[in-house]
């Protein structure tokens, strides 16, 4: 966040974090039919969201509005 103050030439302040994540468990855990749907998706524009590279770049790209 403080790379966005700066860019934005304001004040640098340390914010609170106002989100908190909401899911405690994988998709698999959360979908029953997560492997119907992974192969429904396959060769489809939609299949990254079946893969483990999206969930585990999904926290590292949090990390860029940390400060």
């Amino acid at each position: 966040m403080k790379h966005i103050q700066k860019i934005l030439q304001v004040s640098q302040y340390q914010l609170p974090v106002m989100l908190e994540k909401q899911a405690h468990k994988t998709p698999r855990e959360q979908l029953v039919n997560y492997d119907e749907l992974r192969e429904y998706f396959d060769n489809t524009p939609f299949s990254v969201f079946f893969t483990t590279v999206l969930q585990v770049a999904t926290p590292l790209f949090s990390k860029c509005f940390d400060g």
